[in-house]
């Protein structure tokens, strides 16, 4: 062998290692819930909305499996605060409300084996071999469905004067400093 071929098979191997090592350390990291952070398009995860008219818009905070409802809620509720402070507005109220959770079918193959492993062995000229066999019988697939992304629509209608109903609306400046907290 010459030494490029000892050097390219060298250099074969330390980027499978590497490769190995880096899918080892990606299998490792653990899902974080969806963080306070503006969506890269409209329902996409994280918070985003569309104008509906001067002072009416749909708000949507799109998490992913590990986002809980509540926590998708008020990061909808946190944007539409700072939506409406961004605009001029100081409150607004929420004339519809929507949580929706999509899910995925994930399928797991559980293996059935027997519990009497056969052991086997044929002698030639050579000398014996044993076999041993585990008897595998086939397996139980299960398929569950599990939560894959969550999703929390508001549509608000924005407000300076005095509100009809004050009951019905959040003052948005009090609303972001009680919900800042969540970031």
């Amino acid at each position: 062998m010459n030494t490029k071929t000892i050097s390219s098979k060298l250099t074969t191997s330390a980027a499978l290692l590497l490769t190995f090592c880096s899918l080892l350390l990606a299998g490792c990291a653990t899902v974080q819930p969806t963080p306070f952070v503006a969506a890269e398009a409209y329902g996409e995860l994280g918070f985003s909305d569309k104008k509906l008219s001067d002072d009416q818009y749909q708000i949507i905070f799109s998490g992913n499996a590990k986002t809980d409802s509540v926590t998708a809620r008020d990061y909808a509720l946190l944007h539409a605060a700072n939506l409406t402070m961004a605009k001029g507005f100081v409150w607004f109220e929420i004339i519809q409300s929507d949580t929706d959770v999509e899910t995925k079918e994930v399928k797991t193959v559980v293996p059935d084996m027997t519990a009497n492993p056969t052991a086997t062995s044929s002698c030639g000229v050579l000398g014996c071999t044993i076999t041993n066999a585990s008897n595998y019988q086939g397996g139980t697939i299960i398929s569950e469905r599990v939560a894959d992304k969550i999703s929390a629509t508001l549509v608000i209608k924005m407000g300076n004067e005095k509100p009809s109903n004050p009951n019905k609306v959040f003052d948005a400046q009090q609303l972001a400093t009680n919900l800042a907290t969540l970031n």
